[in-house]
């Protein structure tokens, strides 16, 4: 259904970008009160993210964090077969599509043309010394992140199954 698939792309996406501040923090979900409605992921404060494209989430998330929700969901799904199944079908899907190298570059440079006229302006109006070399820099990492993140997150995805099913 819809709704699953949402769900699906909502714990995809918080590992792709690698969400540090996830799962046991900001994990929250929604739905309409009236008649008998399925509840929905919320994508929320993702400013923990994008970092070395080589970072292993899988690994992050086996942490013992807290026992709030988020962990002990994700945790319990990513030990499931059958969801090992929705979730790497779904994986490569949006890694050909969506999440593609290609198409993260695209983005990012659509964002940078957007933005490249009014970046020197907000830093020199509030006094960031260096502000505008930082920003080049951020993209830079940016950069980095949409050229190799796709092709290290199978790479971790596809070892942290292999490792699961073998125990």
């Amino acid at each position: 259904s819809d709704v699953y698939k949402r769900q699906l792309d909502w714990f995809i996406i918080e590992l792709f970008f690698q969400n540090n501040d996830w799962p046991c923090n900001n994990t929250f979900f929604w739905k309409k009160r009236k008649g008998n409605r399925l509840w929905n992921a919320v994508l929320i404060d993702m400013d923990a993210c994008v970092g070395n494209p080589t970072y292993n989430m899988f690994e992050y998330i086996q942490k013992d964090w807290s026992p709030a929700l988020g962990g002990v969901l994700i945790n319990y799904l990513l030990k499931q077969p059958e969801f090992e199944k929705l979730f790497t079908e779904r994986v490569n899907y949006l890694l050909k599509n969506e999440l593609s190298s290609e198409n993260l570059m695209a983005n990012l440079l659509e964002f940078e043309k957007k933005f490249s006229n009014i970046v020197e302006d907000h830093y020199n109006r509030w006094g960031y010394e260096n502000g505008t070399k930082k920003y080049k820099k951020g993209l830079s990492v940016l950069e980095k992140f949409c050229l190799n993140r796709p092709k290290n997150f199978k790479k971790n995805m596809e070892q942290y199954f292999k490792n699961i099913f073998k125990l």
